[in-house]
Formats: C-alpha cells, sequence, structure tokens
C-alpha cells in the first residue's frame, strides 16, 4: 500500500512537472514577443517629441491650405527635424497620430 501512495504521488508529480515545462516552453515565444514589442514601443517614445512638434506644425500652419501644399510643408517641417538631430516618425500620418480611426469614421458620417 505506502509502495502504491508513493508511485502514485511520483506519478502525479511528473504530471505536474510535465505540465510545468509545457507552460515554459509555450510562454518563450511570449517572452520573444514582448522583448520585441517592448523596443517598439521604446523606440515610438524615441519618436514622440519629434511626432508631437510635427502635428503641432502641421495644425498650427497649413490648416488653409491644400492637400497638396500641406504635403509639401508637411515635408519641409520633417526634413528641419532631421536637420535639427530630433528623432521623428517618417511618413507620420497627422491624422492617424492625433486621433483614432474611430473618430475619423464619424467624421464621414
Amino acid at each position: 500500500a505506502t509502495k502504491q501512495r508513493i508511485q502514485e504521488d511520483a506519478d502525479a508529480t511528473q504530471k505536474r512537472m510535465d505540465s510545468a515545462n509545457k507552460l515554459i516552453n509555450g510562454l518563450s515565444g511570449e517572452r520573444d514577443r514582448w522583448v520585441k514589442l517592448s523596443e517598439e514601443f521604446a523606440d515610438e517614445i524615441r519618436r514622440l517629441t519629434g511626432d508631437v512638434a510635427l502635428s503641432c506644425a502641421f495644425i498650427e500652419y497649413v490648416g488653409p491650405f491644400n492637400a497638396e501644399f500641406r504635403e509639401t510643408l508637411l515635408s519641409r517641417f520633417y526634413d528641419d527635424c532631421q536637420r535639427r538631430a530630433i528623432p521623428v516618425t517618417q511618413d507620420l500620418k497627422v491624422t492617424t497620430f492625433m486621433v483614432d480611426e474611430s473618430t475619423v469614421g464619424d467624421w464621414a458620417l
């Protein structure tokens, strides 16, 4: 009886170890994903000042102009940030940066 109880306990312990190993192996992919997301977030934070400056310049100065001239000015603002070594997102879409897509969708209604 004691031998059987010990064997059952050993079997249960082995099952717990197997489950733990499966969990650890399954989470190793999550670790890689989290590291990548963390790096992307750090890069986004690094560019935030330039993106905000670019968006503010866009809102302040280009409102009265047509779309073509707005793009020209936005490109100049971007180039100015680059010359000043201010990190900024290339091809920043100001609308997407400033509001979420559902708000933009509401504007179309």
